[in-house]
């Protein structure tokens, strides 16, 4: 203390604006390219994957809406909000510019919606037990419910990586009822997780 009192104060003055600015910096980093593109991605998902600000009495978003529908409803027509929501939020992820990908796709929100989503499609074509056979391993999904799987797989393979992947499919593979009683390969066979996506 003694030492910093010694010293002229115009050297003083500037190492508080340099601390000052400092404390600015890591309190408040400055906005980036990859910042506006997550504002603009936010923007697009407020009321789906984001709540808005301005509606203070929602407390719910339309994800979890969606999601809770398709689960009481388990068809067609009472899962289409969940699977619209979805194909729009992997179109909007699929819009962010590659150098900023990883930024938006790392956020926790984000993150959890794209697995989470995935979990969700690969629990609703296997139903309550296993599926008596690789035939029925689509479930009640057509062609649309089909390709908003296979898009979003890519999409996770190619943010998360194939590893990433790998560890999805054995996590899956564990927790699907029934899936344990038969071998891995057969729960995979009978699982849309092995769906041929590039026949679509």
């Amino acid at each position: 203390m003694k030492l910093l009192l010694s010293l002229p104060k115009a050297i003083i003055v500037f190492l508080a604006l340099f601390v000052s600015l400092a404390v600015i910096m890591v309190l408040q980093p400055p906005h980036t390219a990859c910042n506006s593109q997550f504002e603009i991605f936010q923007a697009s998902q407020t009321g789906f994957l984001f709540l808005d600000p301005k509606v203070t009495y929602k407390k719910t978003t339309g994800y979890d809406k969606a999601v809770e529908l398709c689960k009481y409803a388990n068809s067609p027509g009472g899962c289409l909000d969940f699977f619209n929501g979805v194909r729009k939020l992997q179109k909007d992820l699929d819009g962010v510019p590659s150098d900023c990908a990883s930024e938006v796709t790392g956020n926790s929100l984000v993150y959890k919606a794209v697995w989470d989503s995935l979990t969700f499609m690969v629990q609703l074509a296997w139903g309550s037990r296993a599926p008596a056979s690789y035939l029925e391993r689509t479930g009640w999904f057509d062609n649309y419910h089909l390709s908003i799987f296979c898009d979003l797989k890519r999409l996770a393979i190619a943010q998360f990586g194939r590893d990433t992947w790998s560890r999805f499919v054995d996590n899956q593979l564990k927790a699907l009822p029934q899936a344990t009683s038969i071998s891995r390969n057969e729960s995979w066979q009978r699982s849309v997780l092995s769906f041929p996506c590039e026949s679509l």
